[in-house]
């Protein structure tokens, strides 16, 4: 018959079988070194590496909203390389993990304190074309990277002091192809293009900022907005 009433030294660890006569005795993992695992988790795939610890075939992720883990909100297993914390809310929590070894003994602890963020959403539009009809222009494109929920607010301001804002429309982000009324413009003069877009949810989306070059009365252009990025100011 099994013994069951053995004592274990400190750092030991034993898996009870009641068809095993001997109580097979093994020391605990270690805690796992978290100090090169990321902090920030980043949404919206975040995926929280899990670090390397010898003899372990998977961990115990825990996750809560205080230090003492008095309040634990997220308690799985993980099998694969990272954990999915794609459902947990933005915030600061903390995050205590743990080996689980061949025989499914768990080990020593390590805590982290984490932060999940939400990536702003990248967007891009596509196949711009200008269209003045006696110095009224009209703009259109595709964009990329949106949907129903969001809304397309663009900006036109004068490119060169006096810097005047000209015209502010909006568009739904669910169309296929985007037509805005930028107003009456100046033929040949300089102009600045800010594109934003606005959620419902509060989701940030990264804005698109465009120079352009006013048409003639009557003229038309495709390709014509230069975007602007850090390294062409």
């Amino acid at each position: 018959m099994q013994r069951s009433d053995a004592e274990l030294a400190k750092g030991k660890g034993a898996l009870i079988n009641p068809s095993v006569k001997d109580i097979q005795v093994v020391d605990l993992l270690t805690a796992p070194d978290l100090s090169a695992t990321p902090g920030d988790i980043l949404k919206p795939l975040a995926l929280w590496p899990m670090p390397a610890l010898e003899a372990a075939t998977r961990f115990r992720v825990q996750v809560a909203s205080d230090e003492a883990f008095s309040q634990i909100v997220r308690d799985m297993v993980v099998t694969s390389a990272s954990a999915d914390l794609s459902n947990l809310p933005n915030g600061d929590w903390f995050a205590r993990v743990r080996g689980i070894d061949a025989s499914g003994i768990e080990g020593y602890d390590s805590v982290k304190a984490v932060q999940v963020l939400q990536l702003p959403r990248r967007w891009s539009i596509s196949q711009d074309r200008l269209d003045a009809v006696a110095g009224r222009h009209v703009l259109q494109f595709s964009p990329t990277g949106l949907d129903n929920s969001h809304t397309i607010v663009a900006e036109v301001t004068s490119g060169q002091p006096p810097y005047k804002r000209i015209a502010e429309v909006t568009a739904q982000g669910s169309r296929s192809r985007i037509f805005m009324d930028l107003g009456l413009l100046d033929p040949g003069a300089p102009m600045q293009l800010d594109l934003t877009v606005t959620q419902v949810d509060g989701e940030q989306v990264i804005p698109l900022i465009y120079r352009f070059a006013a048409l003639g009365s009557w003229d038309q252009a495709e390709g014509s907005l230069q975007l602007l990025t850090p390294d062409k100011p």
